[in-house]
């Protein structure tokens, strides 16, 4: 009868040999495991917390493009989720029409990534990446999302310039081109956003009171103040106002700064009030 014989227990230091001898074949030594560190129970609440974040997001629509004799655009997923897609459009461009809110999407994609050359998978992402900073400015209808669809391709153009003209062997003719377009395009985008500021608030101004000093006896008034009869549709050729004279004896005032950046200079009257020394009264 044959016995039967228990093979030897591995040692330590037959692996640590094995290891070694790995190492000597390969010139790259083993991984090591890690040990799996446990998360504490307030490091569970965050990821809990982010999680939840993340679901309750306003998701962008998912683009999926196959390429044939031309690319053929429509969205990923199954058939039933078509309404969840063509909703995640509307809160992406802010326009009613699910057709042109897609035109928009890809009109603004190929500002930055044109689609001739790509392959289906280049534009497929580039489509998903318009979509989703589409999303992340929140236009909130057609107006605004031209808006942003310039600004997102504003600062593409001026991202590419600066790439242009940091490249290794850049001639300083080519960066200072460069640089200057880049200048250009970042000074459309600020006032791109200017404008999309602007028009999110209806065109109303707020204005700010810097710097106000009132002495004894005095008082300030800060508010609308309306002059009748003034302006200049009812103001004769010759008359002056209140404000136009306050101008002129350049007595004691207080400024009143727009949120705009300009300047109004109150003139402080003799009953502590204010009137604003503009033109129009």
């Amino acid at each position: 009868m044959k016995e039967n014989k228990t093979p030897p227990a591995k040692t330590s230091k037959s692996r640590s040999t094995k290891n070694k001898t790995k190492t000597q074949k390969t010139g790259v030594p083993p991984k090591e495991t890690m040990p799996v560190q446990e998360l504490t129970t307030e490091e569970k609440a965050k990821v809990d917390a982010w999680s939840s974040r993340e679901k309750a997001k306003t998701k962008p629509p998912r683009f999926k493009v196959t390429q044939g004799k031309s690319f053929e655009i429509g969205h990923a997923g199954p058939d039933n989720k078509l309404a969840f897609w063509a909703e995640a459009i509307q809160n992406s461009t802010g326009f009613s029409s699910v057709a042109q809110g897609a035109n928009f999407i890809a009109q603004v994609t190929q500002a930055i990534t044109p689609f001739f050359g790509q392959d289906a998978e280049t534009v497929q992402k580039a489509l998903n990446d318009s979509a989703a900073n589409l999303l992340e400015l929140k236009p909130g209808d057609a107006t605004e999302a031209l808006l942003v669809g310039q600004m997102l391709a504003s600062n593409n153009a001026a991202m590419d310039c600066m790439r242009r003209a940091m490249l290794k062997d850049q001639t300083s003719y080519g960066r200072e081109f460069n640089l200057k377009f880049a200048d250009r395009f970042m000074r459309t985008y600020t006032a791109q956003m200017e404008a999309l500021t602007k028009y999110r608030k209806g065109g109303q101004q707020k204005v700010i009171v810097e710097h106000v000093h009132v002495y004894q006896g005095g008082q300030a008034i800060v508010g609308n103040v309306n002059q009748p009869g003034g302006g200049r549709d009812g103001q004769k050729k010759g008359d002056t106002t209140p404000c136009l004279r306050a101008i002129d004896q350049g007595k004691a005032g207080i400024p009143l700064r727009l949120e705009d950046g300009q300047e109004v200079w109150c003139e402080m009257q003799e009953d502590g009030g204010t009137l604003p020394a503009t033109s129009d009264g």
